[in-house]
């Protein structure tokens, strides 16, 4: 996990160390071990237009598992939007590959629901994107979630 120490004894951690999450401001604070992630984030509300960035979740640390969850609103011919990993919350990296969805394709729908996943992606921010517009007149609304 990024932004987590231990306490150390002669560089090795030992049994009763505890895990410190970095506040960002100097501070530490008792890091739990759970990997349940943060409350999903609603990224894109209601919007169509092609290059559209949505809200970032900001995990303060990597986690590795992440979802993409796209409602369409109205009716919706094509679009492409995309699921994107960053590190930094300045360059981002599109995360889903594959067929289908998992490749961010929305398809043809009245009202869908898509889900789009990437394991093993360490990633601290993430965030929907979409990639090309959303065509039909409908628009989507994303919304985005980590754990692990």
């Amino acid at each position: 996990m990024a932004d987590v120490i231990f306490n150390p004894v002669a560089g090795v951690p030992f049994s009763g160390g505890t895990r410190m999450k970095d506040l960002g401001d100097g501070t530490f604070a008792p890091l739990s071990m759970s990997v349940a992630g943060f409350q999903p984030v609603l990224s894109i509300t209601t919007q169509s237009a092609a290059l559209t960035a949505g809200t970032m979740l900001d995990n303060t640390g990597v986690r590795n598992n992440h979802s993409l969850v796209v409602v369409a609103n109205g009716t919706v011919s094509s679009g492409t939007v995309q699921l994107q990993g960053s590190q930094d919350n300045v360059n981002w990296v599109n995360l889903l590959g594959g067929s289908g969805f998992q490749q961010g394709v929305v398809s043809p729908t009245t009202g869908g629901v898509f889900l789009g996943t990437a394991q093993l992606s360490p990633f601290r921010y993430i965030r929907a994107f979409i990639a090309t517009v959303i065509a039909g007149g409908g628009t989507i609304s994303a919304w985005v979630a980590s754990a692990g």
